[in-house]
């Protein structure tokens, strides 16, 4: 087979190679102990042979084929990288509106990355250029690549231990990405969100709370959190979630806690808690949130609840009060460890802050409080 793909034979015979190889890599899934030895040749002679096809079910098997030998080959890749990298650069940019060819194209990409791991910023240059292109929507083309590219930046994303000046770029078109609200894309977004949060917290959180500007990152999940889905929920709760983790190891917690506020983020919390009406999934992602906002900044929360109660005619005490009482009536949906460690923790500190006389008999109705203050007492 080896030979039947070298550059001297036919198309024909190349194609047809190519297509057999394929199936034999993929259905009868050989591992790299059984092909080794014959992976560089075929990278070779496929790379050879593959600007000399001109239709484009041709060339989108050969792309195919090298996907299948990437998951294969796995990190020892990485010799053939720049030459995969740059056959496939020239072929993008010739493919015009051949969007099943780019797209074949973008799966060799996010299988080169997944495959590269920490090295994976090697792609970069060539990379997120073309991710870019993908996702203008002034671009045509991006109505039948954006999905697939927004999938690709996660990869990217995912993968790098470094934040190079490509990938400082994608923060730029992330709000118009969130802006589509496109169901699983839209998840796959603030999943991109919190990879960055996390890769590079300083500047991610910096720009993505800046509240100064309208479509910020909080701004646009507050427009959305009105008509939430329970999927979408776990989403935007867990990318919260992940900012709030991220500010408080990079000293950026009052930009993101105050954002939540400044937005109404933290208003539609104290609403949703005070009405209990959404469902049990959605309802247990406002409580861990909101426990976790109290226990991080008690001045902002107190200060919050405050002011709500001013807007909504309710007395401060009786609306702590409600909130309270809704969080222990329904504590069986914090099913989750964390979930139960912060109502622990928020708990003793509502105990800190308010009146012990006016809340203690309340708080001793939560089945954890009492065994979890008594355990913490001891290991003290």
């Amino acid at each position: 087979m080896v030979l039947l793909c070298s550059v001297e034979e036919d198309k024909i015979v190349f194609l047809t190679t190519v297509r057999t190889l394929n199936i034999i890599l993929d259905d009868y899934y050989l591992g790299l102990t059984d092909i080794k030895e014959y992976i560089p040749s075929f990278i070779n002679n496929i790379l050879g042979n593959i600007f000399n096809l001109e239709e484009s079910d041709f060339v989108i098997s050969s792309i195919n084929c090298l996907s299948v030998i990437v998951d294969i080959y796995k990190e020892n890749i990485r010799i053939y990288v720049e030459n995969i990298v740059t056959t496939v650069s020239k072929i993008w940019a010739d493919a015009g509106e051949e969007y099943i060819l780019r797209s074949s194209i973008l799966n060799l990409l996010g299988k080169l990355l997944k495959a590269l791991r920490n090295d994976s910023y090697l792609l970069h240059t060539h990379l997120v250029p073309i991710l870019i292109f993908c996702c203008d929507r002034n671009n045509p083309s991006s109505v039948y690549l954006i999905e697939d590219a927004i999938e690709l930046i996660l990869i990217l994303v995912s993968n790098s231990d470094r934040f190079t000046p490509e990938v400082r770029t994608i923060l730029d078109i992330l709000p118009s990405l969130l802006r589509t609200q496109m169901d699983e894309s839209f998840q796959l977004v603030l999943h991109i969100y919190s990879a960055m949060f996390l890769l590079a917290p300083q500047v991610s959180l910096s720009l993505s709370f800046d509240t100064k500007y309208d479509l910020s990152f909080c701004h646009q999940l507050r427009s959305m959190l009105d008509n939430i889905k329970a999927d979408q929920a776990s989403a935007i709760f867990s990318c919260l979630n992940s900012a709030i983790d991220a500010s408080l190891g990079c000293g950026l917690s009052k930009l993101v806690l105050h954002s939540f506020a400044d937005t109404g983020i933290l208003d539609v919390i104290i609403r949703e808690i005070y009405n209990s009406t959404e469902l049990g999934t959605i309802l247990c992602h406002y409580y861990y949130l909101f426990f976790k906002i109290i226990v991080a900044d008690p001045e902002l929360y107190y200060n919050s609840i405050k002011k709500y109660s001013q807007n909504n005619s309710i007395g401060f005490d009786e609306l702590n009060f409600i909130l309270l009482l809704h969080i222990i009536r329904k504590e069986d949906i914090l099913y989750l460890p964390e979930h139960r460690l912060m109502l622990l923790y928020f708990l003793l500190e509502i105990l800190n802050i308010y009146n012990p006389v006016l809340y203690q008999s309340t708080i001793i109705e939560s089945s954890d409080f009492c065994i979890a203050k008594e355990s913490i007492n001891l290991a003290e």
